[in-house]
C-alpha cells in the first residue's frame, strides 16, 4: 500500500545546479523531507559552502562537483553515489547552464548562439537523465523530476519587459518547450521499470529583476506576486515521493495563475 504521505525517508536524491537560487531551496526541502541529498553544481565553493549550512542544521546532504555537460563529469558523480549509496531514488535536472549573450534580442542572436545554448542546456539535461535513469533501472524504481518553465508550454508576453533592458530570450523557449515533450517521452519509456519522469514549470521566480519588470509581471499573475523559491519545492517534493506513484509524463505549472488567464 502507498503510505500517503511526502516523507523521503531512505531516499537518495541528486540535484543537478543545487547551489543555486532554486536548486539550494530544492535540496533544503528534499532533505527537511529525510532524503540524503547530494548538491552537485560546478561551483565548488558555493556547493559546499550550502552543504554546510544544511548539515549545521541537523539535514543529510552531501556535496559533488558536477558538470552537466561533461559525460565523465556525471558518471563519475553517479559512480560514486551508487558506490556510497548502492542505488539513485531521485534525480532532479535543475542546473542551468548559458552562454554570456544567451539574453539578447531573437535579432542580435546567432544561431551559432541558439546551438550553443541548445547543446548546453538541453542536452546536458539528456546526458544526465541517460545516465541517471539507466541506474534507476537496475533498482526498477525511481523518479525523475525535470525543471522546465511556463515559457516552454506558454508563449511569452513582451508587455512585462517594456520600459526594460530585459527581454525573453528565444533559446529559452526553444529548450523548456523541447525539455516538456522530452519529459513524456522518458515517461512512456522508463514507465516499464517503474521509472516516473515529471516536469515541474515555475512562473518568474523574484531575484532581484529590475523594479519595472516586477511590476509589469505582477500586474499579470492572479495572486499578485512573483515566486519565491520556496513556492515551488513543495510540487518537487510531492512529485519525489511514493505519494505521486501514480504520476507520470505530467507537466505541472506553478505560476501564481498566470496560465489560467
Amino acid at each position: 500500500m502507498t503510505n500517503h504521505n511526502f516523507q523521503l525517508t531512505d531516499k537518495i536524491a541528486l540535484v543537478t545546479g543545487g547551489a543555486g537560487l532554486l536548486g539550494s531551496a530544492i535540496c533544503k526541502a528534499l532533505s527537511e523531507a529525510n532524503a540524503k541529498v547530494y548538491i552537485t553544481d560546478i561551483d565548488d565553493k558555493k556547493g559546499n559552502l550550502l552543504c554546510e549550512k544544511l548539515r549545521n542544521n541537523g539535514l543529510n546532504v552531501k556535496y559533488h562537483n558536477l558538470d552537466i555537460n561533461s559525460n565523465e563529469s556525471i558518471g563519475k558523480c553517479v559512480n560514486n553515489v551508487l558506490s556510497a549509496d548502492g542505488k539513485i531514488d531521485i534525480w532532479v535536472n535543475n542546473a542551468y547552464p548559458k552562454t554570456d549573450d544567451w539574453n539578447d534580442n531573437f535579432e542580435s542572436t546567432s544561431l551559432e548562439s541558439l546551438k550553443k545554448n541548445i547543446d548546453m542546456h538541453l542536452i546536458g539535461y539528456t546526458a544526465c537523465s541517460k545516465i541517471a535513469l539507466e541506474a534507476m533501472k537496475k533498482n526498477k524504481q525511481g523518479a525523475l523530476i525535470n525543471i522546465g518553465s511556463i515559457y516552454g508550454v506558454l508563449g511569452p508576453n513582451f508587455s512585462i519587459y517594456k520600459n526594460t533592458e530585459m527581454t525573453m530570450p528565444a533559446s529559452y523557449s526553444l529548450i523548456k518547450g523541447a525539455l516538456d515533450n522530452f519529459t513524456r517521452y522518458l515517461a512512456t519509456y522508463y514507465a516499464a521499470y517503474n521509472i516516473r519522469a515529471n516536469i515541474v514549470c515555475p512562473g518568474g521566480i523574484y531575484n532581484n529583476q529590475d523594479k519595472k519588470f516586477k511590476e509589469n509581471y505582477e500586474k499579470l499573475i492572479p495572486l499578485g506576486r512573483m515566486a519565491i523559491p520556496e513556492d515551488i519545492v513543495g510540487a518537487i517534493v510531492f512529485l519525489a515521493s511514493d505519494s505521486s506513484s501514480y504520476i507520470t509524463g505530467q507537466t505541472f505549472m506553478i505560476d501564481g495563475g498566470l496560465s489560467a488567464w
